[in-house]
C-alpha cells in the first residue's frame, strides 16, 4: 500500500510540475534569462510578451570587455530559449560582434567606433585587419551578400519597376499617383483613380494605418467630400464633412484613428474618425483647437494659424534636428536624423538602450521617411528602399515619377 501512495504521489508532482511548466511557457508574458557563451560574452536575453501598448518581442544585450551590443527583435522564434548559440567577436580598431542564433535569424557585424555602431557593410574597407577577418570566416557562418542590395529579378508594371523578393512577406506599399494611388500588394500592381483629371499636389491627403485619405480634388476652393481608400481591398468610401471645409488648411496629424485637420481661413478644426468614418467639428476660435504633444492641450487659432503639426513629444534631442520614437517603455526604437552636407544620416537606438546609437543611412528627405514594425522605409531619388537589421538595405521599387514629382507620398502596411 505504502508503495502505491509513493507511486501516486510522485505521479501526482510530475502533474502538478507539468501544469506549472505550461502555464509559465504559455500563460506568462514572457521571460528573462541570463548566460554565458565561451565564458567571456555574458549574454542578457529577455522576451516580452502580450504586454500592454508593447510588441512581442526579443530584446538580447551581449556584454564583452565592458561594451554592450544590443539587438531587438519582432519575429516570433522557435525555441525561443537561450536563442544565442555562439558569438563571433573582432577587437580593433572596430569591435565587431554578430551573434550566431539558434533560428534561421542572421545579422551583419555590428561594429562599434568612436561612441556609434555601424553594419560591417557600410565599414567595409575602413579597417584591412577586420576586412581580413570577414573573408576569412566561411560563407555558411557569415555572406555579407545577403545584406546587399539586390535589383536583380525586377518586374515592371503601369511604369513601376519592383523587386518582389527584397519586399517583405505581407507588406503591401501604397504611393500616390496623379489621379489617386497605386498599391503593389503580394506581386499584383492595382491603380485606383479618384480624380478624373489631374492634380500634381494634394496637400489635403495622408496615408495612416492601411488608409489614403485625401480631400475631394475635383473642387476649387472648397470641399466637403473626403475619399477613403482601404489599400488592403481597394475600396473606397466618400464620407462628408458638416460643412465647406477651406482648401487652405492643413493636417495637423493622425491620433488613436482619428485624422485631425484645421482650416485656417474658417478657423475652424475637424476630426476625421476612421473608426466610425465621420467628421466632426471639435474646434473653433471661442473653444480652442486641441493640439497633441504626447498629450493634448488646448491652443489659440492664431498658433494654429502658424501650421503647428502634431508630435509625439517636446523633448529635444542633442545633436540631432529631429528624433521619432516608435515604440513605447520595452518594445521599439528611437530614431535621430543628423544633418550634413548631403541630408541626413539616420541613426537608431532600442528605447531600452537608448545610448547605444547605431547609423543606418543617408535620405536627402527626413520626411520622407517611415517605420513600420522593426523597418525602415525611406525614398531617395527614383526609389523606395527599406532598411532592416535582417537585410540590410533593399531597394523596393523603383519608378522616374518618384524622382521628378517631389509631391508623391508613399506608404507601407503589414497585413500580415
Amino acid at each position: 500500500m505504502k508503495k502505491e501512495r509513493l507511486i501516486k504521489l510522485v505521479i501526482a508532482f510530475a502533474l502538478l510540475f507539468l501544469l506549472i511548466f505550461l502555464c509559465v511557457r504559455f500563460l506568462s508574458k514572457g521571460y528573462t534569462n541570463s548566460y554565458k557563451i565561451k565564458n567571456k560574452f555574458k549574454v542578457n536575453e529577455v522576451y516580452t510578451k502580450d504586454e500592454a501598448n508593447e510588441r512581442n518581442n526579443y530584446y538580447i544585450t551581449i556584454e564583452v570587455n565592458d561594451l554592450t551590443f544590443d539587438y531587438q527583435f519582432y519575429r516570433e522564434l522557435e525555441n525561443n530559449n537561450k536563442i544565442v548559440k555562439d558569438v563571433l567577436y573582432y577587437d580593433g580598431e572596430y569591435k565587431c560582434m554578430m551573434p550566431i542564433f539558434k533560428n534561421d535569424l542572421k545579422v551583419d557585424f555590428h561594429c562599434y567606433k568612436d561612441n556609434v555602431f555601424y553594419n560591417y557593410i557600410d565599414v567595409v574597407g575602413k579597417d584591412e585587419e577586420l576586412d581580413k577577418y570577414i573573408k576569412s570566416l566561411s560563407k555558411d557562418i557569415y555572406d555579407i551578400n545577403m545584406f546587399k542590395d539586390n535589383t536583380s529579378n525586377s518586374k515592371e508594371k503601369e511604369r513601376i519597376k519592383y523587386y518582389e523578393k527584397n519586399i517583405p512577406n505581407n507588406y503591401i506599399i501604397s504611393l500616390t499617383t496623379l489621379k489617386g494611388i497605386t498599391n503593389i500588394n503580394n506581386g499584383e500592381v492595382k491603380t485606383i483613380d479618384l480624380f478624373d483629371s489631374d492634380s500634381y499636389k494634394r496637400d489635403l491627403s495622408i496615408y495612416t494605418n492601411n488608409y489614403y485619405i485625401s480631400a475631394d480634388y475635383t473642387e476649387r476652393q472648397n470641399f466637403r467630400n473626403v475619399y477613403i481608400v482601404n489599400i488592403i481591398d481597394g475600396k473606397e468610401k466618400i464620407v462628408k464633412a458638416p460643412d465647406y471645409i477651406s482648401f487652405n488648411a492643413y493636417i495637423q496629424g493622425v491620433v488613436d484613428n482619428g485624422v485631425y485637420i484645421y482650416d485656417m481661413t474658417n478657423e475652424k478644426q475637424y476630426k476625421l474618425d476612421l473608426d466610425n468614418n465621420e467628421i466632426t467639428l471639435i474646434g473653433n476660435a471661442n473653444n480652442g483647437i486641441r493640439y497633441y504633444h504626447g498629450a493634448w492641450d488646448n491652443i489659440t487659432t492664431l498658433r494654429a494659424n502658424n501650421k503647428v503639426l502634431f508630435t509625439n513629444t517636446d523633448e529635444e534631442i542633442k545633436d540631432y534636428e529631429y528624433y521619432y520614437k516608435h515604440g513605447n517603455k520595452l518594445s521599439g526604437f528611437y530614431y535621430y536624423f543628423k544633418e550634413v552636407d548631403n541630408g541626413y544620416e539616420v541613426y537608431k537606438a532600442n528605447v531600452q538602450s537608448p545610448q547605444n546609437i547605431k547609423y543606418l543611412f543617408t535620405v536627402t528627405n527626413y520626411q520622407k521617411v517611415l517605420f513600420e514594425d522593426d523597418y525602415v522605409f525611406y525614398k531617395e531619388n527614383d526609389s523606395i528602399k527599406m532598411y532592416s537589421d535582417y537585410t540590410g538595405i533593399k531597394t523596393l521599387i523603383t519608378t522616374s515619377e518618384l524622382e521628378f514629382n517631389s509631391n508623391i507620398i508613399f506608404n507601407v502596411y503589414n497585413n500580415g
